[in-house]
């Protein structure tokens, strides 16, 4: 369905949050280019350079309506109890997170060198993260069981932000953090930072999450599911106690999703050279560059591996969350009893994800 209004009113506002990277462009597109307005919403998009735990904050607070977070840290802070739901996927690809030491290592070290000589001498592993619950402590948890690293061994500094992370590893505070490999590539370059390695989440980078009343989660409640003839179910859950007005919910599946699928749409257009002169770049391409300080080979790189979700119901894919659920299980973020369908049979709120098996990553 498409929502096309002719005049918005005080009900048409929409607050999403998500931190100020490169995927996020095509929320500013939209905005600039009046795609927003043409589907009838207005919507301000609030950059939360703290990350993902900040935003589950402010979610949980109702400061705002929806957020886009890291996926990993959604469902280990849903496994907690949190009262949030999916509401669909941004980005179907996975996130790659740069491990970055401080400046002067330069090249002389490797995580995994630096997790051995750790363990060797008896000493704790420290990692900056950016707060508590953020994709850069859950994935902390994760890289250290990929190197075999106990949970024990391991002791977290919450730095805040992008700058805050990189102050502590420089002034000695912390061992290394975590943060998006594209976004960190200039300080590697300028040798503020030095690069001890990459992890990839085996999930999806960025999902759509929103609040859940209280009540849910007590009641835990089934939910109804239609069946459409391309094998894709729509979760329907109870109206009572939603923390959205159903007007709010409607907007979002259907204005904010479709509006930002035409976003993508011409974010990804813009990035092809073929229209262009000998030697132009890309629009999209430049804007990477000039907003994030990229080189042309970074950002035509990071634009290679960015794959956004396949229409504008932003589905949710079942097979990657069941297998994000028992690899999160594995780190012990979440609790063995957890099952994938509470990401979003607990809610009561009405932005109801569409879930499919079949969307490749």
């Amino acid at each position: 369905k498409r929502c096309i209004m002719n005049v918005m009113d005080k009900n048409s506002k929409i607050i999403l949050a998500g931190v100020w990277e490169q995927v996020n462009i095509p929320i500013c597109i939209c905005s600039e280019r009046g795609v927003f307005k043409k589907y009838g919403i207005d919507v301000e998009f609030r950059k939360v350079p703290e990350g993902t735990g900040k935003m589950l904050d402010m979610i949980e607070e109702g400061s705002v309506d929806l957020a886009i977070t890291v996926a990993d840290a959604f469902i280990a802070g849903k496994a907690k109890g949190r009262p949030i739901q999916i509401c669909g996927t941004w980005v179907q690809s996975p996130l790659v997170w740069a491990i970055a030491g401080a400046g002067s290592n330069g090249s002389l070290d490797t995580f995994e060198k630096m997790g051995r000589r750790k363990m060797n001498d008896r000493e704790e592993l420290s990692f900056g993260i950016s707060r508590l619950g953020s994709g850069s402590h859950t994935m902390a948890f994760y890289l250290a069981q990929q190197n075999n690293i106990p949970k024990p061994s391991l002791r977290f500094a919450v730095q805040n932000d992008f700058k805050g992370l990189r102050i502590g590893v420089n002034e000695g505070s912390v061992d290394a953090f975590l943060w998006e490999l594209f976004t960190t590539k200039p300080w590697f370059d300028n040798q503020e930072l030095s690069y001890l390695g990459e992890v990839s989440t085996p999930w999806p980078a960025f999902v759509f999450v929103s609040k859940t009343s209280a009540d849910s989660l007590l009641s835990r409640g089934e939910t109804d599911s239609d069946t459409d003839s391309d094998g894709v179910h729509e979760v329907k859950a109870s109206e009572e106690g939603s923390a959205l007005s159903q007007e709010k919910a409607r907007l979002i599946r259907e204005c904010l999703f479709p509006a930002l699928a035409e976003g993508v749409a011409i974010f990804r257009a813009e990035a092809q050279a073929s229209f262009l002169g000998e030697g132009q770049v890309p629009p999209s391409i430049q804007r990477i560059m000039d907003d994030f300080g990229h080189t042309e080979a970074d950002a035509l790189a990071w634009f290679s591996k960015c794959s956004y979700s396949a229409d504008a119901s932003m589905r949710v894919n079942y097979t990657q969350l069941l297998q994000s659920v028992e690899t999160l299980k594995t780190v012990g973020l979440v609790p063995d009893k957890f099952t994938v369908e509470k990401l979003w049979t607990s809610a009561t709120g009405e932005v109801n994800p569409v879930i499919t098996k079949d969307i490749p990553v």
